[in-house]
């Protein structure tokens, strides 16, 4: 199904609200709405708590109407009605475990939403179950789905999930940090075309720790390579200053195996040390030998 046709299909006149649930365990649990602005996009809606109350119409980001209490602990269904540009939980400590389910994206003019830090929150609604109340179409105006699901505990992603989101330009650890997910959907991003920004933020000294996980890595080289037909030359460069860095560039396109013969390639090293040694001082013993040493090594 192409994108023309996902987007004439969504009604973008009809209104349905952003609905989700969240989980308290304890009295006077108080809950602070994660809505934000976006773009210069301020909302205006208002918020159904799910316990007999509501908010006044809301206008700001900063509103303390955003706030509120829980008298009682328990299960509450959040419904958001108006305009929403942004929802970013952003990992905050205070609400992302109270966050236990989304029941709806509804159409609410989201651009930029994520659960981050919801761990939670185990699932997406399919969107076959959505039919009635907008399906995914809610997110067809989001620009950024940075940190979307990071560190929730999702078992699995809709394949079309993006289906009506052509808008959306950054994904950066849109999936991350998620142990419980086994795999990504084929052709995940094809409705996406604006997509520039597809990031993962490994930690430091890290390992995957989920095994299970199957996945390609396509990397590329800094180094560059540039014929000179005006010359017969070649330039190319490593792209890196650190010492030993290589590039091989193989000479001829194709290669027809012969005994005794050998195989033409070109090849550079990066010989430069990490950093120059322009001026050594030093006003004490010790630290004379220990800077006669470092020098040694990089000159």
């Amino acid at each position: 199904m192409g994108i023309a046709r996902r987007l004439a299909e969504s009604d973008s006149t009809q209104a349905f609200p952003f609905v989700f649930q969240i989980t308290t365990t304890s009295a006077n649990t108080v809950f602070t709405c994660p809505i934000t602005d976006y773009g210069g996009l301020t909302p205006q809606l208002n918020i159904n708590w799910g316990d007999s109350s509501a908010s006044p119409l809301i206008t700001s980001s900063s509103s303390v109407d955003r706030i509120h209490t829980y008298v009682s602990a328990g299960t509450y269904t959040v419904t958001i009605s108006g305009f929403m540009p942004g929802f970013s939980v952003n990992n905050n400590v205070a609400i992302r475990t109270l966050i236990t389910e989304l029941v709806q994206w509804g159409i609410v003019g989201l651009r930029t939403i994520n659960f981050y830090g919801c761990q939670n929150l185990i699932s997406i609604p399919g969107s076959g179950t959505l039919g009635a109340v907008g399906g995914y179409t809610g997110l067809s105006e989001v620009v950024n789905f940075n940190s979307f699901f990071q560190a929730t505990r999702l078992a699995n992603i809709p394949a079309d999930i993006f289906d009506y989101s052509p808008n959306a330009t950054t994904f950066s650890n849109s999936f991350a940090s998620i142990l419980t997910l086994t795999g990504v959907p084929t052709g995940l991003f094809d409705s996406v075309p604006s997509a520039t920004t597809f990031t993962f933020t490994a930690r430091v000294g890290g390992a995957v720790a989920n095994s299970a996980i199957t996945a390609t890595t396509f990397t590329r080289s800094d180094a560059f390579i540039q014929h000179r037909p005006f010359d017969g030359g070649v330039k190319f460069t490593t792209g890196s200053s650190a010492p030993g860095s290589k590039i091989i560039r193989q000479t001829r396109r194709y290669f027809r195996y012969q005994s005794g013969k050998g195989i033409q390639f070109s090849t550079g090293s990066m010989m430069k040390p990490v950093f120059a040694v322009d001026l050594v001082s030093w006003s004490h013993r010790s630290m004379m030998r220990n800077a006669r040493s470092c020098a040694s090594l990089v000159l």
